[in-house]
């Protein structure tokens, strides 16, 4: 079983490489390196707020933080608000992903965008964050896994594995980095060639512009001498801005991603359901996630209004967080049972069908038994 302190944190470091990779083009004032840095701080104030965060609105207030660190940094207005929009919505919706190993889909689009990073700044250290997101992939996977084991002999065997995998992974990809390499430095010469004489053959073009004759000007009027034949094939393809269409690729391949996540959301978890001639066993333990999750800021839902009903809701909804929520077949008593909370549920059950004449002092005492529970719970997700 995973730690899923461990587990989420790491995915989130992932996520944020990612991101930095994504907006690198942008940052064209700073050094990668302290670019990076700054990326790496806003995760550590997210990692260290986490736990004290319980509703998703307030991660609103979050966001600012990482606003005032781009804005200090001299980033436009825009860009600073979607990167800080960006950052904060991924870190609220961590805790809820449904994707079947994430870990791949990091090294994958950090491969992308390294490569891309790469030639358009002609920078080979940027290979340094590819390495940086396969060990924090690796290690974060390995550590989630290790806290948890209490045999000796298998927390060993597990490191080992583990330090194996590192090293021999590492040397893969520098392999594959210098053979990429040197393949790039073969072919582009000859992409450059053949993109330049393709527009070359565009020249035809003026020939419709022969018979224009442009008005004359007011002022005086200045000699102009014919510019000479184009023969520099590369040169041409210089003038075409490589940085402008690598841009554009980039782009393509984000929407790309974007379209293919809205559609396996459409398609929903149900087309993975498979009919197996067995007997149904609930694990309480490893609870599905919602079909549907809710939005980060969503303000026409309704909430409870009474004080002992918004006690219980706020409780149910920091239970799910810690991966102890109720499940749709439980009853407030049994779901108490399962988490060995002594606390009846009269009182909920009496506000909850309309009783009006309930006992304030019974009202305050279970409001403060709540709270009790609650604590319980967060610490039972810490001992995991």
């Amino acid at each position: 079983m995973q730690n899923k302190s461990i587990k989420y944190g790491s995915h989130l470091l992932s996520e944020v490489t990612v991101i930095f990779l994504l907006t690198l083009p942008i940052a064209n004032s700073l050094s990668h390196g302290i670019y990076f840095l700054l990326f790496l701080a806003i995760w550590v104030f997210f990692i260290i707020l986490g736990r004290w965060v319980g509703d998703t609105h307030t991660y609103f207030f979050l966001g600012f933080v990482p606003v005032l660190i781009f804005h200090f940094m001299g980033f436009p207005l825009l860009h600073t608000f979607i990167l800080a929009l960006i950052l904060t919505w991924r870190f609220a919706m961590i805790r809820r992903e449904t994707l079947e190993y994430p870990e791949i889909i990091y090294l994958g689009l950090t491969v992308i965008l390294m490569i891309f990073n790469m030639i358009q700044k002609h920078d080979p250290t940027l290979i340094i964050y590819l390495f940086i997101q396969f060990f924090v992939v690796s290690i974060g996977s390995a550590l989630s896994y290790m806290t948890n084991m209490k045999s000796t002999k298998h927390y060993v065997r597990y490191l080992l594995s583990y330090i194996v995998f590192l090293t021999s992974g590492s040397i893969v990809i520098l392999i594959i980095f210098i053979g990429l390499k040197k393949i790039w430095d073969v072919v582009f010469p000859y992409l450059a060639m053949a993109l330049g004489h393709i527009v070359g053959q565009l020249s035809f073009l003026d020939s419709f512009f022969k018979d224009v004759e442009m008005p004359e000007s007011k002022e005086d009027p200045v000699a102009f001498e014919p510019e000479e034949d184009v023969t520099d094939l590369p040169s041409t393809f210089d003038a075409l801005a490589p940085g402008l269409i690598l841009n554009l690729i980039i782009i393509g391949l984000l929407i790309l991603f974007v379209l293919w996540l809205v559609l396996k959301k459409r398609r929903g978890p149900e087309s993975k359901i498979r009919q197996v001639n067995q007997p149904h066993i609930v694990k309480p333990l490893k609870q599905k996630e919602e079909k549907n999750v809710s939005r980060l800021f969503n303000f026409s839902r309704r909430k409870p209004v009474h004080p002992v009903r918004k006690a219980m809701y706020d409780l149910e909804r920091k239970a799910l967080k810690h991966g102890q929520g109720r499940l749709p077949f439980e009853t407030v008593d049994e779901w108490f049972g399962r988490l060995e909370i002594d606390l009846p549920s009269d009182i909920y059950q009496m506000i909850r069908y309309g009783e009006i004449n309930v006992d304030r002092k019974k009202i305050a005492l279970f409001l403060k038994q709540l709270k009790e529970a609650e604590r319980k719970i967060i610490a039972n997700d810490s001992g995991r």
